[in-house]
């Protein structure tokens, strides 16, 4: 997360690089925590369709091993480690994608404190799967988070949310009316909010004191995943949830037995004519 700030003496001098290559015409793609270990990922290219034989790669902090792996961070093979850097060469155009294990920073920052507000819940807006919507779910039509897929926890940049136990009829939601919510005493400087809208995104007003903050709020919605039915032409008039564990309508069975058998019957006639 990048921001602005006013000018300050620091530790870290007037300039900081968190990776550095000795060579400007490898291209760093890509730097990201590794998915299954505490590993730093690093993924480079070679721009020019030349072979650089000595490129080296420096990170904010020594590199103590190293191993190279593919794309699905699949491992490749051994790597070599100099004087605390990732040492490695490329041919014309060629990917590379490396592990690296950082040594202790030179500097080291106190962690973030925070400290989870209290919330007068008002609203239920998760559901667990196969039941029905107790109240008026986030958007008043009885539609509803899945339950399963909120945690007790979220942590962002350091900070930690206690989020209440959800389920059907949990009230685990504070409804917006222009209320105020007291905060925890103490020397804090910053507020994070984790908030959904109902109807689209919103633009709200948040005041702290005498400072204030206008927000975007997203709608709570998004194609993000959903569970597929398989069924591409629902009529009307059918209602039912689409569920993990589905009690499917009769007439459902009924159709997919007749195509079933309609395809075996079409298997059987055509190995019929191939025989004759």
């Amino acid at each position: 997360m990048a921001f602005e700030t006013s000018k300050h003496a620091g530790p870290l001098g007037k300039t900081f690089s968190l990776v550095h290559l000795n060579d400007p015409r490898i291209r760093v793609l890509a730097v990201k925590k590794a998915e299954a270990d505490d590993e730093v990922v690093v993924r480079m290219v070679e721009l020019d369709g030349k072979s650089h034989p000595d490129v080296r790669v420096t990170f904010a902090g020594p590199v103590i091993a190293a191993r190279e792996m593919n794309a699905q961070e699949q491992p490749v093979g051994d790597a070599t480690v100099t004087d605390g850097s990732l040492a490695t060469s490329f041919t014309a155009y060629q990917p590379r994608t490396f592990a690296v294990k950082l040594g202790a920073a030179p500097t080291t920052l106190a962690a973030l404190h925070s400290e989870a507000v209290k919330l007068n819940y008002d609203l239920a807006i998760a559901s667990n799967d196969d039941t029905k919507t107790a109240g008026g779910g986030v958007d008043g039509k009885g539609d509803a988070i899945p339950a399963e897929m909120l945690p007790e926890q979220l942590h962002y940049d350091g900070a930690q949310f206690d989020l209440a136990p959800a389920g059907t009829g949990k009230l685990n939601a504070v409804v917006a009316k222009g209320q105020s919510i007291e905060l925890p005493k103490g020397k804090f400087n910053r507020i994070y909010l984790l908030a959904t809208s109902s109807d689209g995104d919103q633009v709200a007003t948040f005041r702290a004191g005498s400072s204030s903050a206008e927000l975007n709020i997203q709608n709570w919605t998004g194609f993000i995943g959903q569970w597929d039915t398989r069924m591409w032409k629902v009529p009307q008039d059918r209602d039912w949830a689409t569920s993990a564990n589905p009690t499917w309508p009769e007439a459902d069975f009924r159709a997919r037995r007749r195509a079933r058998l309609l395809r075996g019957i079409r298997r059987t006639t055509r190995a019929c004519r191939r025989v004759m």
